[in-house]
């Protein structure tokens, strides 16, 4: 120890074969404790404390611990003041990195009053979660990673190697090899995250870059042009950045979107497939039903059990008397015309013209309808629609022109297979009868999908590849033809149709294996997914894996999702419980 006059100051935590003043001792010079805190990980670092009378600028004493490593915060320090001796004095507590002559990576200063004697506290933020013995840059020391995950292998002077690290903190990445990159999508940029480095084997498709910010979309790289799609398509880090795209993906805030009593619960939305996906009609349990019936109105209601008197507050037109019933909507489809089909709970069926609920029926079965898809030819249109008991049935125009009731297809079902969900196509929609339909459906606890086809009336279980011991139902699918679709079911059960009668298995997304509930293929086989879990998400699947956004806002993901609804990449609706959202939806 060292006894500077009028002073002495003392490291009782680190003192070691030293006699420490008694307590007659430190009574009588009036002892100044002090406890300094520290980071417990920051243990190959100096500790400096420098102590200064206010009355004698000569009066001053500097004391250090630099061997942290054989100690535990915090460190007790007291300083002995002569009783002769008066005045304020200052204490002030460095922390330094790896030496005593390292950069200060923190200060603290304390003041002891004439006359006060009380204990005093110093808290020193000294970061080292890598504990490899530097502090962070933001704490101004000389760590460019202090992450759990990757920090202990980046440090100043450390070694580089061939990693996604910047292993000596010099801003460069794998200085001194040659590196290539995996480029996953065929895109020519590669994905920076996983480098090969000279002396090992890459395969074929790797590239000298690692530009690309998405390996799984062939559309996103650095050459890309930014298009509106909520996808940051040129890797810049932002979406969007073409100047107007209408809006944003966001929630819509309309007042019939809440329903006669808030939060409605939503099942089902659909876009007209002309006029730019107007109108769009949505709907759900209790009968709820509403419309935008172009861009950027407001939506009117057709909801059963809504005010038709009470002007809503934001403006809305007053909810109309014309609804189709107190019943649960579960699927729904828009003619070109701009007609809503419904199918519900109880076999019920209806059609919604947007000024009245023109034709109302019901099933010959008392089955839910879960699945809905119409062809158009010219004036005739025929409605195809799935039950959760496992049949099929069709209403064409002149049946309900006829107040005839749907009917049953022949062929219509399979022993044990109850259906969740339908998609179809046609080749030719000039021909009757020349639609292929596929109906998501489980059976024996496992999910399924089977074909129908209309010209022969004949119905067929598809063969899953590598099912494995994936139970659930499959809930929802989509076919753009006889050899691209997309079908999504439980526990982060995923296909993907690669020939007629093949459907290969993928593998559930970064987020985990949720329960998925709806799925559009675009022309781009892009899948889009929705998931009905608590914290319901938007995914996108390509043909080269997960791929990023777009992303819903962080605290719309909160609520189960239940159906998904899209024009194209540009244009989409997701509807879920008490929540509707849209791209592109403007503030």
């Amino acid at each position: 120890m060292r006894y500077l006059a009028p002073w002495l100051g003392v490291w009782l935590s680190v003192l070691a074969g030293c006699s420490v003043p008694g307590l007659e001792e430190l009574k009588r010079g009036r002892a100044l404790p002090v406890s300094i805190h520290y980071t417990a990980s920051f243990t190959t670092g100096c500790i400096r404390v420098v102590a200064q009378g206010a009355q004698d600028a000569t009066t001053r004493m500097e004391e250090t611990a630099s061997n942290l490593a054989s100690i535990s915060p915090p460190l007790k320090w007291v300083l002995l003041r002569k009783p002769h001796w008066g005045g304020d004095v200052s204490l002030t507590v460095t922390a330094h990195e790896q030496t005593c002559n390292g950069p200060e990576v923190d200060r603290q200063v304390v003041v002891f009053a004439a006359g006060v004697e009380d204990e005093q506290s110093v808290m020193l933020e000294t970061p080292d979660m890598d504990a490899d013995g530097y502090v962070p840059l933001a704490n101004g020391g000389t760590d460019c990673d202090d992450s759990i995950e990757t920090g202990a292998s980046a440090f100043p002077g450390h070694t580089e190697v061939c990693d996604a690290v910047d292993n000596d903190c010099d801003q460069v990445l794998n200085e001194g090899f040659t590196v290539l990159y995996p480029d996953g999508d065929g895109d020519g940029e590669g994905d920076s995250s996983k480098p090969s480095c000279e002396g090992a084997l890459p395969p074929p498709e790797f590239v000298a870059n690692g530009r690309d910010c998405d390996d799984s979309d062939p559309g996103v790289k650095t050459t890309a042009a930014e298009v509106c799609d909520a996808i940051d398509n040129n890797c810049k880090g932002g979406v969007d950045e073409v100047g107007d795209c209408g809006g944003t993906l966001r929630e819509v805030a309309d007042f019939h979107l809440q329903g006669p009593g808030g939060d409605a619960p939503w099942r089902t939305v659909a876009m007209s497939p002309a006029n730019g996906g107007y109108p769009v009609w949505i709907a759900g349990l209790g009968g709820q039903l509403v419309v935008r019936k172009a861009a950027n109105e407001r939506f009117e209601s057709f909801s059963f059990g809504a005010s038709t008197t009470t002007p809503p507050p934001d403006g809305s037109p007053p909810a109309s008397p014309n609804h189709c019933g107190n019943y649960g909507w579960y699927a729904s489809w828009v003619d070109s015309e701009g007609a809503v089909y419904l199918g519900g709970a109880s076999g019920r069926v209806a059609i919604h013209d947007g000024e009245t609920c023109a034709f109302a029926s019901q099933l010959p079965v008392n089955d839910t309808v879960v699945g809905m898809v119409g062809f158009e030819n010219g004036s005739d249109t025929i409605v195809y629609m799935a039950t959760d008991a496992g049949q099929l049935f069709y209403w064409r125009t002149f049946e309900w022109n006829l107040g005839r009731p749907p009917q049953s297809t022949p062929d219509s079902s399979r022993e044990g297979h109850r259906y969740t969900g339908l998609h179809g196509f046609s080749a030719d929609l000039t021909q009757d009868d020349n639609e292929e339909l596929c109906v998501s459906a489980v059976t024996g606890g496992k999910q399924a999908v089977l074909s129908y086809f209309t010209r022969n009336d004949s119905l067929h279980v598809q063969p899953l590849d590598n099912p494995g011991d994936i139970s659930g139902a499959m809930n929802a699918v989509w076919a753009r033809s006889s050899t691209t679709a997309c079908a999504v079911g439980d526990r982060g059960g995923v296909w993907r149709k690669i020939e007629a009668d093949k459907w290969a298995r993928k593998s559930a997304p970064p987020a985990g294996a949720v329960d998925f509930s709806s799925v559009v293929m675009l022309s781009n086989d892009d899948c889009y997914i929705v998931d009905k879990s608590n914290n319901g998400r938007l995914h996108r699947l390509t043909g080269k894996g997960w791929a990023k956004g777009p992303a819903l806002p962080e605290h719309l993901t909160n609520k189960p999702l239940h159906d998904l609804a899209m024009e194209t990449a540009a244009n989409f609706w997701i509807v879920g419980d008490g929540r509707v959202l849209h791209y592109p939806e403007p503030p």
